[in-house]
This record gives C-alpha cells, structure tokens and sequence, in this order.
C-alpha cells in the first residue's frame, strides 16, 4: 500500500489513451481478468473503478470504495483525499464525502472539511453525529450557524427515535438558546411518543439547576418548574427531587 500519487496520474493518462484509441471495452476485460489471478492488484481495481463511474456501470464502482476502505486501513490520507475527489468528479456521493471530510481532518485540514461536512448534513437526513460535529468546530468562529448544527441534530435525533441523544443534545443546546420555549415543547412531545417520560424530568431538572444555579428567576423558570412537578409527580424516582424543586420554586 505504498503506491505513490504520482503513480496514479501516470494511470490517469493511460485511461485517456485508451479512451481515445477506442479500446475501452477490451481495457474492461483485460483488468476483469487481472483481478481474478491477482486480488491483491490496486492499478486493475482503480481503473476499472473509474471507468464504472465514468461509463455509469455500477458493478464496477464497488472496486473504488474497496480501496478506499483499503487506504484508509493503511492511513494513506493524500491517496483517499485524491481517490474521494475522484469519485466525487462523476456526482454528490455520501461515501466519498465521509472519506474526504476525514481525509482533511487527518491531514489537518480542518477548515478545508467544513464545506465537505456541510455537503454530508445536507444529502443524509439521518445523520446525527455531522451536524454535531459542524457544532463543535464552528462555536467559536461562528456561534450562531454552530447552534443552528447542535440544533438540527437535536431534530434528527428525534427524527431517528433515538432518546438518550435527544437529552443530551438538548441540553447542551438549550445552554445557547434558554428562551426557545417552543423547541423544549417540541423535544417534550417526541418524547411522551416515545414514551420516555423519565428523560423529559431529566432535562427539565438539568434545566432547573442551571436556572437556579444562576439566579436566574424571570418569568420562564415557573412555566419549567410547573413541568418538572407534573411530570417528576408520577415517577417514583423522582419524588424527592420534586419537594426540592417545589421549595427551590416557591
């Protein structure tokens, strides 16, 4: 796996030689049979790869995210990053995103993989830990589109039935946003249909020990603290907690 970059350019101006003397077709069943005697070839995948994506026959791609998976294995960042961008010159593809956002990073690239990133959120509606990671990256440069990342993947969180991330995640997003009453009623809701009462008292607690924590007492806390007495009332671990929120309120 210590094949240089500079070898797969050579490659690239064989395929356009073969393209333009015609060949193509006798190229395909020459590499088919390379890689039947010997597996372990990296030039006869990548060409017949290529060609999948180029000609759009889709039971050849797979060989490019084989040696993708390969390159990753073996931490060879510059050939994934070259082999992604590759990928990515045919159409938007979510696996060539993922290896080149984490090509960047690898390479320290950071704000090279933040558009990269941005490309994944937008084409996987289930994916909770992109969003969240576009948070953490961006919060101190730009707070406000950081949010607005933390709160998409509260959504999707909620989206995906998964409730152990809705209470995480929420709570850290109400930290930036304590008067987005609203989305609080939102993750309520998702919850009680997930019927996972328990974690809509966690997270209102969370709340309350902030709030009180810092002295916050306007006018929002009673509304809050009228939600964690209701909800804490039926639960019988959360009994105690309620008389403590009760005095703590009155």
């Amino acid at each position: 796996k210590n094949m240089p970059i500079e070898r797969f350019r050579r490659i690239d101006n064989l395929m356009e030689k073969m393209e333009k003397e015609g060949v193509i077709k006798e190229a395909i069943d020459i590499l088919k049979k390379h890689i039947e005697d010997y597996p372990a070839s990296i030039i006869a995948p990548y060409m017949l790869g290529i060609f999948g994506y180029k000609y759009n026959i889709p039971e050849y791609t797979h060989y490019i995210g084989s040696l993708m998976e390969s390159f990753k294995i073996y931490s060879k960042w510059h050939i994934l990053e070259m082999l992604s961008e590759k990928v990515l010159n045919f159409g938007e593809n979510t696996l060539a995103l993922r290896n080149l956002a984490l090509s960047l990073e690898k390479l320290r690239r950071e704000k090279d993989a933040i558009p990269v990133l941005e490309s994944i959120v937008r084409l996987d509606y289930t994916d909770i830990d992109t969003p969240y990671k576009l948070y953490k990256m961006l919060i101190n440069d730009e707070p406000e589109k950081a949010i607005t990342y933390l709160r998409h993947a509260v959504e999707r969180a909620i989206h995906q039935r998964e409730p152990k991330k809705v209470e995480e995640l929420f709570i850290e997003y109400h930290k930036y946003k304590p008067e987005d009453i609203s989305f609080l009623e939102t993750v309520e809701k998702a919850l009680y249909s997930m019927k996972d009462k328990g974690r809509i008292v966690k997270i209102l607690k969370k709340i309350l020990e902030e709030q009180l924590g810092k002295g916050d007492l306007d006018s929002g806390i009673a509304n809050i603290a009228d939600k964690f007495l209701k909800n804490a009332s039926s639960l019988e671990w959360a009994k105690m907690d309620t008389q403590k929120w009760f005095i703590n309120y009155a």
